[in-house]
C-alpha cells in the first residue's frame, strides 16, 4: 500500500478520536502538540487536522434534521474543546486564520448605545479576527437607518452575535 493511501486511511479512521482517549474507533490519544512524537496508541497529526475539519463542518454546516450553527458558536464550542477533544495547538493555527465573524454575516448588537440594532460584518480587523468592523443599518425596531461603521477593535465594550435568518 502506498504512503497516500495509508495516510488516506489513517485521516478516515481517526477524525473521531480524541486527545483524552474517550474516542472511537480505537480510543487513540493525543498529546495536544504539533510537534511530538508517533507511536503506538497516539493520533496522527493528520488524523487530529481532519477532527477539526469534521467538527467545524459538521456543526456550520445545515443538516436535513436541524440548521447549521452561526459561526461564533461553532468557533466558541471548538475553544471548549480544546484539549479535552481537540489538539490545543492545533486549534489555535486555526483560530488564527478562521474569523468567529466572517464578512457579511449578519450580526446583532448585545449591549450598549445600539442594544439590538443589527448589521453585517463588513470588515474583518487582521490584528484581532474576533473584533471585526461593522456596518449598522437597522435599529431596535429593524427599521432601516444611515449605515454606521463600528471598529469593535477600538470599542472593546460591545459585544455582537451573529444570526441566522
Amino acid at each position: 500500500m502506498s504512503g497516500r493511501r495509508i495516510l488516506a486511511s489513517h485521516v478516515t479512521y481517526q477524525h473521531h478520536e480524541r486527545q483524552d482517549g474517550k474516542g472511537y474507533p480505537r480510543g487513540l490519544k493525543g498529546n495536544n502538540k504539533i510537534n511530538r512524537e508517533t507511536g503506538i496508541g497516539l493520533m496522527s497529526l493528520f488524523g487530529e487536522i481532519s477532527a477539526i475539519a469534521d467538527v467545524h463542518d459538521a456543526m456550520i454546516s445545515d443538516r436535513v434534521y436541524r440548521k447549521g450553527f452561526p459561526p461564533d458558536i461553532v468557533i466558541k464550542f471548538l475553544i471548549n474543546s480544546a484539549g479535552v477533544h481537540l489538539n490545543r495547538e492545533l486549534l489555535n493555527k486555526f483560530f488564527k486564520f478562521t474569523p468567529m465573524y466572517p464578512v457579511g454575516y449578519k450580526i446583532q448588537i448585545l449591549n450598549g448605545g445600539y442594544k439590538d440594532y443589527f448589521g453585517v460584518v463588513a470588515k474583518i480587523n487582521s490584528e484581532n479576527l474576533n473584533r471585526p468592523i461593522i456596518r449598522i443599518l437597522y435599529d431596535y425596531n429593524r427599521e432601516k437607518i444611515e449605515p454606521k461603521e463600528i471598529d469593535l477593535s477600538k470599542e472593546k465594550d460591545i459585544e455582537i452575535k451573529c444570526i441566522k435568518e
